[in-house]
């Protein structure tokens, strides 16, 4: 939201006629003795109203005043605040000139024939799109921190419980044995992001919840399906990365230190609502998924060159992090010892 806008004022009898409306619209009146260029940083002004005199070709017009609204010319946000000014006026010009009409004996309906009014199906002091943002943050989370425990017990876990010596020394491979772990978190990260989001569907349906979230309308279950298989890469992805961590770790408390800010990667998908007019970014990992995802549920369009590139992407990623740990495996040694 704009802050309120400081509009210094030189005093008349005028200006206090237009500065009760002017207030009503956010405006903050600032009483000053003359306008110059120092009054604006003193006083922090967005904007100086000055009642301005009637010439001799305006003497025969008593009814009509005008007003002067300055800026220091400097600034574009304080220029863009005085153009709001200047139109408030004007609007309240408009609303004097409408009751002088009617009451000379005009007839209401032939001044104004028409009217519009703006509303949303979200409730009026929320706005109905932070539900869609809130679901894709919600989706981001889980695939991050839903498998971080599962996948450092699988990994950190039996090294420090020496049971990784005995897996490793069965007849299976070990890219099995990185495989059967990888999928199994991917497994645990996927069924997270699944609970979440029906969670999430759930909830929306209750009436209070509504109100809580802004909004008449909710995520359907055709759009949490389409969310789950749109992330479903990233779930991928975030298994290899925090099985990889977990298999670099000697204990742990280490590679439970390492993945927790593993899990920060998830941040960004909580501020797309910033990110969206940022050029390029939609075709990067976590991004491209958040905004597509975002845009599907907003009924947007979406670009989906950029969201083939992010998946595309995304799997180049999850391939290398398996490669480094199915090479950490495969250095792995067991050592026999006698009994």
């Amino acid at each position: 939201l704009d802050k309120d806008k400081r509009l210094g004022y030189v005093d008349h009898a005028e200006v206090q006629r237009v500065m009760p409306w002017l207030q009503q619209q956010g405006v903050i009146p600032v009483p000053i003795k003359a306008l110059s260029k120092e009054i604006f940083d003193k006083e922090n002004l967005d904007a100086v109203l000055l009642y301005k005199d009637k010439d001799e070709l305006d003497i025969a017009d008593p009814i009509h005043t005008q007003f002067e609204v300055w800026t220091n010319g400097t600034n574009e946000k304080k220029a863009a605040a005085a153009n709001t000014i200047q139109k408030q006026i004007l609007q309240y010009g408009s609303i004097l000139a409408r009751q002088n009409l009617i009451m000379a004996g005009a007839a209401p309906q032939l001044l104004q024939p028409m009217d519009a009014e703006v509303k949303a199906l979200a409730s009026s002091n929320k706005s109905g799109f932070v539900t869609y943002d809130l679901m894709v943050a919600l989706l981001g989370m889980a695939l991050f921190f839903s498998t971080l425990h599962v996948a450092v017990d699988t990994t950190a876990g039996e090294r420090e419980r020496m049971t990784l010596e005995s897996l490793l020394y069965t007849a299976a491979p070990r890219s099995s044995i990185v495989m059967g772990k990888f999928l199994f978190v991917a497994s645990v990260a996927i069924f997270g992001m699944l609970w979440t989001g029906l969670t999430f569907w759930v909830l929306g349906e209750v009436s209070i919840f509504q109100e809580l979230l802004g909004r008449t309308g909710g995520v359907t279950l055709k759009q949490l399906l389409i969310g789950v298989l749109i992330m479903s890469p990233l779930a991928f992805f975030v298994s290899s990365l925090q099985i990889m961590i977990g298999s670099f770790c000697n204990s742990v408390k280490q590679a439970q230190a390492y993945n927790s800010i593993s899990g920060m990667i998830s941040l960004p998908l909580s501020f797309l609502f910033f990110l969206d007019q940022m050029k390029g970014i939609a075709y990067t990992p976590i991004f491209g998924q958040g905004l597509a995802y975002r845009k599907i549920l907003q009924g947007e369009d979406w670009d989906h060159l950029a969201f083939l590139s992010a998946q595309a992407i995304t799997v180049v990623i999850t391939l290398i992090l398996l490669g480094l740990t199915l090479k950490r495996f495969q250095s792995e040694k067991i050592i026999l010892t006698k009994v």
